[in-house]
């Protein structure tokens, strides 16, 4: 009977360490999932190689600061050129003579687009300051007319929604640059 109780004994005890075996793989088995689980939702797994998306990225980032800055310098020298192509063009003018000025706007992009409008009548933009703000406008003008009557004659059935300012190239060119 002794031998007996310790084989039950000895059964007892393996039966623990399997339990306890059995446990410490289920301890096991869910670390691991929460292991597995943890990796599937880094970012080393999502995204294998930060340092080189961010490379990427500001590779990218000069490209589209590059790019924009050569529009930047394409608009502004087309800008500067029309301005002094206009100027050069005024002072040919007999200061006498008079103008169409259709609009003024303060900046050069604004007298642009609205001067595509009358793309069949031949326009010019020209920067002059404003005689009390002291600050840069750009006159879409039309002209040169030897006199007002001419100049008014020309803008009959031509100009829909504006009301045209009539002034002589002096009266221009004194707020030129």
């Amino acid at each position: 009977f002794i031998s007996f109780h310790f084989v039950l004994f000895f059964y007892k005890d393996d039966y623990s360490v399997d339990t306890k075996v059995s446990q410490l793989n289920v301890l096991a088995e869910q670390s691991r999932e929460v292991i597995i689980s943890d990796l599937e939702i880094t970012e080393e797994n999502t995204e294998p190689n930060l340092t080189e998306n961010n490379d990427i990225s500001a590779k990218k980032k000069e490209e589209i600061i590059t790019k924009t800055q050569e529009v930047v310098d394409e608009a502004e020298s087309f800008s500067n050129n029309f301005i002094k192509t206009s100027i050069e063009w005024l002072n040919t003018q007999n200061p006498s003579h008079w103008l169409i000025q259709l609009s003024s706007f303060d900046s050069f992009n604004k007298a642009l687009t609205f001067s595509e409008k009358f793309k069949n009548i031949e326009y010019k933009i020209v920067e002059y300051s404003h005689p009390k703000k002291n600050i840069p406008y750009y006159a879409v003008i039309l002209g040169s007319f030897v006199s007002l009557d001419t100049a008014k004659d020309f803008t009959k059935g031509k100009l829909d929604n504006v009301d045209p300012f009539y002034r002589t190239v002096k009266s221009l060119k004194i707020y030129i640059k």
